[in-house]
C-alpha cells in the first residue's frame, strides 16, 4: 500500500508529489508555451499557402509544364503554310510519320484554284513521290477505277479511310479516300518506290489545322 503525504500524494509518485504552487507555476508555462506556438503557427499559416493549397498547386504546376514541353517538342507541326491551305475549302493532309530515309520538302507545297488540287513533294532515299490533294468527285466510282484503270490493286484499311495501291501505265500509284478528299501518290519515276512505302505514307496521314 502506497505512502501518503498529508496533502494526499503518494511517496513514490515524485511528480505528484510536488508542492502545489510549483505545480499550478509548471502547468501555466506549458500553457504559455502552446498558446505561442499555436500564435506562431497562426502567422505563418497566414503569411504563406496551406500545406493542402500546395499540395494540390505542386502537382497542377507539373502537369502544366509538361504538357507545354510536350506540345513544344512532342506534338506534331503543321508543315502546309497557311497561304496554301486557306485556298482550299477541303481538308488538306500531311504525314506525320514517313518511312526511314524520307522527307518531306516544305519549299514544294504548291496549289490550283482552279482545279481545287493542293499538292507537295515527298522526297525518297532513290525516288520521290508527288501527293495530291483535291474534294470526292462526286458519284464517282473508286471500286470501278481500282478494277479498270489500275492493275494488281490491293486494298488495305486506314485510319482515315479505303486505301489502295496498284499500278497505271506500268507504275505504282496510291489512292486514299476520306470523308472530304482524295488523296494521290504517284511516284516521280517507275521504280524507286516500294509500295511498302506508299502504303505506310498513305497510312499514317494526317489532317492539316483548318
Amino acid at each position: 500500500m502506497g505512502v501518503f503525504h498529508k496533502d494526499g500524494c503518494d511517496k513514490r509518485l515524485l511528480t505528484s508529489c510536488e508542492p502545489s504552487n510549483l505545480r499550478h507555476k509548471e502547468i501555466a508555462d506549458t500553457n504559455l508555451f502552446r498558446y505561442i506556438i499555436f500564435m506562431a503557427d497562426e502567422e505563418v499559416r497566414k503569411k504563406s499557402p496551406s500545406k493542402k493549397l500546395l499540395l494540390f498547386a505542386a502537382p497542377l504546376v507539373v502537369i502544366i509544364i509538361a504538357g507545354g514541353l510536350f506540345y513544344k517538342f512532342k506534338a506534331p507541326h503543321d508543315p502546309i503554310p497557311k497561304s496554301i491551305s486557306s485556298q482550299a475549302a477541303f481538308t488538306l493532309y500531311y504525314p506525320k510519320a514517313l518511312p526511314q530515309h524520307w522527307s518531306l520538302d516544305k519549299s514544294s507545297f504548291y496549289a490550283n484554284s482552279n482545279d481545287q488540287v493542293v499538292g507537295y513533294l515527298l522526297r525518297g532515299p532513290h525516288a520521290n513521290l508527288n501527293i495530291t490533294i483535291q474534294p470526292v468527285p462526286r458519284n464517282f466510282n473508286f471500286t470501278s477505277f481500282y478494277n479498270q484503270r489500275l492493275s494488281g490493286t490491293v486494298q488495305f484499311l486506314t485510319p482515315l479511310g479505303q486505301g489502295a495501291i496498284g499500278k497505271a501505265n506500268n507504275q505504282l500509284v496510291g489512292s486514299l479516300v476520306t470523308t472530304s478528299a482524295w488523296v494521290l501518290a504517284s511516284p516521280s519515276s517507275s521504280t524507286g518506290v516500294a509500295q511498302t512505302d506508299i502504303q505506310f505514307i498513305l497510312s499514317h496521314l494526317q489532317p492539316a489545322s483548318s
